[in-house]
């Protein structure tokens, strides 16, 4: 379905413009179907990946990747 969501409605051929209006009527009829409309967007638009660090507080990132404070400073006033 998301190959067919990225053309232009108007170059898509009868046939599957009809099996999309059924795919959309079924979604929003058939509760089996509820999160469908989620997962194409996820599809279409995935989310960055990001690590694990995203709870972390930065003295405790700077420190884990090696931040030397010193030498920072030094190189701040040059």
């Amino acid at each position: 379905m998301p190959p067919l969501l990225r053309q232009d409605a108007r170059a898509l051929p009868p046939l599957h413009r009809a099996e999309m209006d059924k795919f959309a009527a079924a979604c929003r009829s058939k509760p089996e179907l509820r999160g469908m409309v989620q997962t194409l967007f996820d599809r279409l638009l995935p989310r960055l990946k990001t690590d694990d660090t995203s709870d972390e507080s930065l003295p405790a990132l700077l420190e884990r990747y090696g931040f030397d404070r010193a030498q920072h400073e030094q190189v701040r006033a040059i």
